[in-house]
């Protein structure tokens, strides 16, 4: 195995006010945030910075089962460091089982830009497939898949891990410097590379009384790269706990536990690593349109 650190960005606070016109068939929403990244690069040496995150959404229902709309982020770190992406996405959604269910297909085009690991730029197409289920007064099941092609902007190298993520790496690659074929051998081009992922998920929501509820998740991720060090297979399990003890306040927690399976790694080790993740929050509605919470 392959040790391979990863520290997932850690927000510590967050204060967020969501505004949405009611105005049909339009409907608009805007949230803005602020927090600290222990490790936006996810590098074995940690930087972290604070950030302002900003989220807007509008969206225009076209009939009762046709949506379409774009949503956009940004995520302003300090010292210039900036991510966004912005989405064009349509929704179709019918009901079957005599209403017991609802399928939704959607489409969506998407620009990743990243000033803090430039080679994670890429556009990308998604096609996704849910289906949701009533199965009892208290349970729910949804099931989802995903097919996504991710076609990245900046140059692709065969070497594991994001860039930076080993502080040697500069160092070797001035000793070993990668040659054009070379990167031919690892099916990749010197202007970049394609990924497919596939994405299958299952949620189980339980209402346990009218103020506590969980939801359980479980998935299984596919990446196929033309870089072997970067395909790989995640499984995945989550879950949410929630608790509204009064009418505008509720209580969150949350955990995630993923196992990840890399096709190959450098010198012929084996390449898994594991990542885990708690979280807890707690939300206060103003009304029906906005909230503050707070996010660990």
């Amino acid at each position: 195995m392959l040790a391979h650190q990863k520290i997932i960005a850690l927000l510590l606070f967050s204060a967020s006010t969501a505004v949405i016109a009611a105005t049909a068939p339009f409907d608009f929403s805007g949230k803005v945030s602020g927090g600290y990244d222990s490790n936006p690069a996810q590098t074995n040496v940690n930087q972290g910075f604070a950030f302002v995150h900003t989220d807007l959404d509008a969206a225009y229902h076209a009939s009762d089962a046709l949506t379409v709309g774009i949503n956009g982020w940004n995520r302003d770190f300090t010292a210039n460091n900036l991510m966004s992406r912005l989405t064009l996405y349509s929704d179709w959604a019918h009901d079957i089982a005599q209403g017991l269910g609802l399928l939704t297909v959607s489409l969506a085009a998407a620009a990743y830009r990243d000033r803090i690991v430039p080679a994670d730029e890429r556009d990308e197409m998604a096609l996704m497939l849910r289906y949701d289920h009533i199965l009892d007064a208290r349970n729910n099941l949804s099931i989802s898949g995903e097919l996504r092609q991710l076609a990245y902007q900046q140059a692709a190298l065969p070497w594991a891990g994001r860039p930076g993520s080993d502080p040697r790496e500069h160092e070797m690659r001035e000793r070993n410097p990668i040659k054009p074929l070379e990167i031919m051998q690892n099916g990749a081009d010197a202007s970049g590379r394609t990924d497919w992922q596939t994405a299958t998920r299952l949620d189980l929501t339980h209402y346990w009384s009218p103020t506590r509820s969980s939801v359980l998740t479980v998935s299984i991720d596919r990446c196929a790269s033309p870089i072997a060090t970067e395909a790989f297979m995640r499984h995945n399990i989550g879950g949410v706990l929630r608790w509204e003890p009064r009418p505008k306040w509720s209580l969150e927690f949350n955990f995630d536990w993923s196992r990840l399976r890399y096709d190959a790694a450098p010198q012929q080790h084996e390449r898994i690593d594991l990542q885990r993740g708690l979280g807890i929050e707690l939300r206060r509605r103003i009304d029906l349109n906005s909230a503050w919470f707070c996010r660990s």
